[in-house]
């Protein structure tokens, strides 16, 4: 599972006043240089404001649907920008309430410790696939 380094749980508190890192990938924490897993995003440094990441998790919540994003990050290591690519799916039990935000994070700008195959095309290949030639 070359992705699961990529993929963060966040579970939705008191219907969105805040937010909890339940687990954070190792290819997220090297990116952003600190894991954050088991602590809540109120309370969590971020270069953008926990404000703001309070703000991003409540809109897919409460729009109830997969959130594409794409540009550069500057938490990262050494105050850098980062390319990133996130999807953030909404997932609750039942499906009528969110209880969690799951995330797929890519950093296509840096050297990965769990490389993705890629086609000579350049994309990414995952296990449903063609083989790669």
């Amino acid at each position: 599972l070359p992705w699961i380094g990529h993929v963060q749980i966040v579970e939705v508190i008191d219907d969105g006043r805040d937010f909890f890192h339940r687990i954070v990938g190792t290819e997220i924490a090297s990116a952003v240089g600190r894991d954050l897993s088991r602590k809540y995003v109120s309370k969590s440094a971020y270069k953008i404001g926990a404000e703001a990441m309070l703000a991003r998790y409540r809109e897919t919540r409460e729009r109830g649907v997969p959130t594409f994003r794409k540009g550069s990050m500057i938490w990262a290591l050494n105050n850098a920008w980062v390319a990133f690519e996130s999807i953030t799916v909404p997932v609750g039990c039942g499906g009528r309430k969110v209880d969690q935000l799951i995330t797929v994070i890519d950093y296509p700008s840096l050297p990965s410790r769990t490389p993705l195959r890629r086609k000579p095309d350049g994309k990414c290949q995952h296990r449903l696939s063609e083989p790669l030639r």
